[in-house]
């Protein structure tokens, strides 16, 4: 990626970064609930572990979001204010290319700031599965808009 991290300050926010990560490497490969319970489950102790003084609710409290979507640098965000940016860029895409709203929830935000990491990365592809009309395509789209891709 060519973001840049804002400088970390606290051990918190490091070991949200090192959580982050490790779910994005291993939990986005997972299909069962059971295996990205035990994944997520897994780091966490391996940073209770390995950061054993840190104020352990603070650093993994979930959802943990990092995006550059509310600043030029790759940055921890609050779900509410990632919520909001994402709605009224929604409100855009629906006005210039389709008039389908969706509905902004958890797992949306996580589906957006997956397929934008996927494709944000040089030669960055993803397989689209699922049940048809929950909004894959859509979603894929809308995150291509807002990085000035083309879709074919």
């Amino acid at each position: 990626m060519n973001e840049a991290l804002e400088p970390i300050e606290e051990p918190e926010q490091l070991v949200r970064l090192f959580v982050h990560e490790g779910l994005r490497l291993y939990e986005d490969r997972l299909v069962y609930q059971h295996e990205k319970d035990w994944c997520n489950a897994t780091i966490d102790s391996v940073a209770k572990q390995w950061f054993p003084t840190i104020d352990h609710n603070k650093a993994l409290e979930r959802p943990i979001y990092f995006t550059t979507y509310l600043s030029k640098n790759y940055v921890s965000v609050g779900q509410e204010e990632l919520k909001d940016h994402i709605e009224a860029r929604l409100k855009q895409f629906y006005e210039e290319e389709l008039n389908v709203p969706l509905v902004v929830f958890d797992s949306v935000l996580d589906h957006i700031l997956r397929i934008d990491r996927v494709l944000r990365q040089p030669v960055g592809h993803l397989l689209l599965v699922g049940a048809s009309g929950v909004g894959k395509t859509t979603l894929t789209r809308f995150v291509a808009w807002m990085q000035d891709l083309s879709v074919f």
